[in-house]
């Protein structure tokens, strides 16, 4: 729970911090935009995924993967995008130039 949360803080913390830089490179109206389309498809996804989630009856990624398409290679690849999904938050790219 303690890595979870520490993970989270990460995330966000790192996020939020740089919403300035963000907002000072693209201009007010620009960022206002993508913010609202990835609000947008943040829900959308979310919807998506809780409907997933009570229709197959499982909550794991992997499980839901295999409910929707019974094969050992849809359960790899659920399994496999967990991985990256953990990867991506775990690691930091510098993008400055």
């Amino acid at each position: 729970m303690l890595t979870a949360i520490t993970i989270t803080k990460t995330v966000i913390g790192s996020a939020i911090l740089s919403i300035p830089y963000v907002v000072k490179e693209m201009g007010y109206l620009l960022t206002i935009i993508i913010f609202l389309v990835a609000m947008t498809l943040n829900q959308f996804g979310t919807i998506l995924l809780l409907k997933a989630k009570n229709l197959s009856k499982h909550s794991n990624f992997a499980t839901i993967f295999y409910e929707i398409w019974p094969s050992r290679m849809a359960k790899g690849l659920g399994s496999i995008l967990i991985f990256l999904n953990n990867i991506g938050i775990c690691t930091k790219i510098n993008t400055k130039v």
